[in-house]
């Protein structure tokens, strides 16, 4: 009996002093923290466990991003700046750590000091490895980084601008441009877009550049006195518009600020009206006695010389057999309007005709009512329709279609309306 209890005495010293060595099973590491935000472009944001640190990655996989969810695991060496999802592959480098204090590794606290005899204390040497935390120092120049970096804390960046006049973009501080700066305070107007538009009217944009209306009500905070309607506080503005030497005047009772308004001024009947494609001189002038107080008289006038007035141009782009059948057995006329103006071109109506076996030349014509009506087009857009009905294959069909029958629509060119087709 004496004998057995040596035996497993010497067996437990072997154990003990680590005489006899047994392989241990591998552990996996846990997960140190867990995805929080996942946003579209693929910035993950995750979170320590234990910690509180914050950190952002990219997953450039689609399909990795597609599995991923909030809450989902995440393996982050933060020495390295390595991600893994699996805890086996590394498939990401962190881009951003906050600044937040980082906390030790969980299980490496140092060990409390021993009590010497007399109530003092030895400090003991710690052996375990203790992540030490870095500090971020890329933040804006302010209190927090001036703290960082153990200078005496100074006002913000942002505190430091609103004294200065100045303004961040980007990685530069920029100063204020002062014309921005006086438009707050102050109207504004200059003319913009002046041209023709395709029923041979002037167009131009008026624009108050200015955050300071003219002859508009006044404001008490952010609500506007709407009690009564208040009549304008100054002369109406005045424009002149001039066409060649032809002069129109209009006038504009008041303006907002930031406000644009669009002006279309048909020309008098007593003056020349320019035909499609033909060129003016044109000019604007606004405010011409200057008795609008703004922050620049010298940008109120506005020329647009040689200015061409813009038209459409309708015409039958083809007319086709529209096919149907397994075998292509019948067949139903197809027409095609192209718009190869510049200029927009209004809803109209298209006269034809049909004539299945009709004889050729088109016989019949005209019909008493149009068959088709055609939306707007923009310049070169097509709209296409069907005239007739289904026609055998074998036959052939006699067309006519006329566009701008009455000649109410000013085209840049009148002789391509009308077309006679045999299918």
């Amino acid at each position: 009996m004496n004998r057995l209890a040596r035996a497993f005495s010497v067996i437990a010293i072997i154990f003990v002093t680590g005489g006899l060595f047994l392989p241990k099973a591998a552990s996996p590491n846990a997960a140190c923290c867990a995805v929080t935000t996942i946003a579209q472009n693929g910035l993950i944001t995750a979170k320590e466990a234990k910690g509180a640190r914050t950190f952002q990655f990219r997953v450039a996989d689609p399909a990795q991003r597609s599995k991923l969810r909030v809450g989902a695991p995440v393996y982050a060496n933060f020495d390295t700046k390595q991600v893994s999802l699996d805890g086996k592959k590394t498939c990401c480098t962190i881009l951003k750590i906050s600044t937040a204090a980082k906390q030790p590794v969980p299980g490496t606290a140092p060990a409390a000091p021993k009590n010497k005899p007399g109530g003092t204390t030895t400090p003991t040497r710690q052996t375990t490895t203790v992540q030490v935390p870095k500090v971020d120092v890329t933040a804006s120049e302010g209190s927090t980084a001036t703290a960082i970096r153990g200078k005496p804390a100074t006002s913000t960046k942002a505190e430091t601008q609103a004294a200065s006049g100045t303004t961040q973009v980007g990685s530069q501080t920029q100063a204020l441009n002062p014309e921005i700066m006086a438009l707050r305070t102050s109207s504004d107007l200059v003319v913009k877009d002046l041209a023709f538009n395709g029923l041979g009217e002037i167009t131009f944009n008026l624009v108050n550049r200015g955050e300071v209306g003219i002859n508009v009500p006044a404001k008490q905070g952010s609500a506007v006195k709407m009690a009564a309607p208040a009549p304008p506080s100054g002369p109406p503005i005045s424009i002149d518009i001039w066409m060649g030497t032809s002069k129109i005047t209009v006038q504009q009772p008041s303006m907002g600020g930031k406000q644009t308004k669009n002006f279309k001024v048909p020309i008098p009947s007593n003056y020349s009206k320019p035909k499609c494609l033909e060129t003016r001189n044109l000019k604007v002038v606004v405010d011409p006695q200057n008795q609008v107080k703004e922050l620049h008289d010298d940008n109120n006038v506005a020329e647009a010389p040689n200015s061409g007035r813009p038209c459409p141009d309708l015409a039958i782009k083809s007319i086709k057999r529209d096919y149907s059948g397994l075998l292509k057995e019948t067949y139903t006329p197809k027409v095609t309007i192209i718009n190869q103006g510049n200029a927009p071109s209004p809803s109209t109506q298209v006269w034809g005709t049909s004539l299945p076996g009709g004889v050729w030349p088109v016989t019949g014509w005209p019909e008493l009512v149009p068959t088709h009506t055609i939306p707007a087009l923009a310049p070169g857009q097509t709209t296409s329709f069907h005239i007739g009905g289904s026609v055998v294959s074998a036959n052939h069909t006699a067309i006519r279609i006329i566009l701008d029958r009455h000649f109410q629509i000013e085209e840049s060119n009148e002789s391509n309306n009308f077309k006679d087709e045999r299918l």
